[in-house]
């Protein structure tokens, strides 16, 4: 729901102001356990009435981990996916690419984003599907795939975690971390949460050409594109992110998103439980070891 269909009740995002923020910062603490409570019920009661449009339609997928061949993906809220977004300070995160090429169009950039997202499974939107039973082991995390016509919405597909070739446990890492943590558990990001923020990128639609491309794609003829450009703007984007709200926010909020609607039953998963209880052992890619 955004601010017009509801003014009286905030996102659950712009909840957390300075004053929640601040006990979020002692990640040991009991009252931040009360508070990780606290924004779960929020989250839940805010997205529990979504409208139609605010999910895709679910498909069979080819599913790769498990032992069933096939799964049906999990459509995600594509308000609760914009209200995130909202949040990274997109304008931001991708100025050195769009004032090398666009300048002056960041915030509108931005802006026509969100508003892609917030529309949903309309023409002119996106939708956004979890397939948490497909790995790559060629670490790709996700797919987007423009509309091929004016009257469905853009798609994107985010994958589950990639593996290193030749490891069933071992996932590649998002690029940033929810939080430094005394723990003796990782918290570095795994994949997953990097094409969360990743893929959204591929729906901007520049105003003029850049580089022989309408939308924001990869490319190796001119320079702000390539898989590590994008690394490092999703590393932007969730600091952008945590510098506000905190990374436990950020961790709580992809992970709801991950899970659909809050009936559906593919969302109740082992790794669900272990994304809230642990963080996600990822290999380190330059020392090529744990972290």
């Amino acid at each position: 729901m955004d601010g017009e269909s509801n003014p009286i009740m905030p996102r659950p995002i712009d909840y957390m102001e300075p004053s929640f923020v601040s006990s979020v910062a002692d990640e040991t603490s009991v009252h931040h356990n009360i508070d990780n409570i606290i924004v779960d019920s929020e989250v839940n009661s805010y997205y529990k009435n979504p409208e139609e449009s605010y999910y895709g339609k679910p498909y069979k997928y080819y599913a790769n981990l498990g032992e069933e061949r096939h799964r049906m993906s999990i459509p995600l809220n594509m308000a609760h996916y914009a209200d995130i977004i909202e949040k990274t300070n997109l304008s931001k995160s991708l100025s050195p690419v769009i004032e090398k090429y666009l300048p002056g169009h960041g915030e509108s950039i931005e802006r026509n984003l969100i508003n892609k997202l917030r529309k949903g499974d309309v023409p002119g939107g996106l939708v956004a599907y979890y397939e948490p039973y497909h790995s790559s082991r060629q670490d790709i995390g996700g797919y987007y795939s423009p509309s091929r016509n004016t009257t469905s919405p853009d798609t994107m597909r985010i994958l589950a975690d990639a593996y290193r070739y030749g490891s069933t446990t071992r996932k590649h890492p998002a690029g940033f971390e929810f939080a430094k943590s005394k723990s003796p558990w990782s918290d570095v990001a795994s994949g997953r949460y990097g094409s969360l923020l990743h893929e959204p990128i591929h729906g901007i639609k520049f105003p003029r050409e850049v580089a022989g491309m309408k939308y924001m794609d990869h490319t190796d003829k001119a320079e702000g594109f390539s898989q590590w450009d994008y690394r490092n703007y999703v590393k932007e984007m969730a600091e952008n992110f945590k510098s506000k709200y905190g990374g436990e926010i950020l961790r709580r909020q992809l992970n709801r998103l991950f899970k659909g609607k809050p009936e559906h039953k593919e969302s109740v998963m082992v790794q669900d439980v272990f994304d809230d209880l642990f963080p996600d052992d990822v290999i380190h890619e330059k020392r090529g070891m744990l972290r």
